[in-house]
């Protein structure tokens, strides 16, 4: 996937969110990372490498990760867990608004 193909989603899937305050992002020549920031002071952190095809997303709150699903080349698709965030628990692969989606509903868990 290109750079702007990921833009593309994580700005689609977060369009109409209804606690993003704005969205950061800084792109080089082939990664890009940024933050979905949320009306509570927290923030969804993103990474992706198209050179690499590692991505990450984070969900920080309080200067923790509470919550992720990265890919990388040691555990390839993988959650970090609300209940422990530090565990790696293996995933099949997933699109960016899947990813998204499933924040959403931690998120919604969190902050009913």
């Amino acid at each position: 996937m290109d750079l702007n193909s990921f833009l593309s989603e994580v700005f689609s899937a977060s369009a109409n969110l209804d606690f993003v305050k704005n969205i950061d992002v800084n792109t080089e020549i082939f990664l890009t990372k940024g933050k979905i920031n949320l009306l509570d002071g927290s923030f969804l952190k993103f990474y992706y490498n198209s050179k690499t095809n590692v991505l990450s997303f984070a969900w920080i709150k309080e200067e923790k990760r509470i919550w992720g699903f990265d890919s990388d080349f040691i555990k390839g698709w993988h959650l970090h867990p609300l209940e422990n965030p530090n565990d790696h628990i293996a995933q099949e692969q997933h699109s960016i608004s899947e990813i998204i989606s499933q924040f959403v509903n931690v998120y919604y868990l969190i902050n009913k």
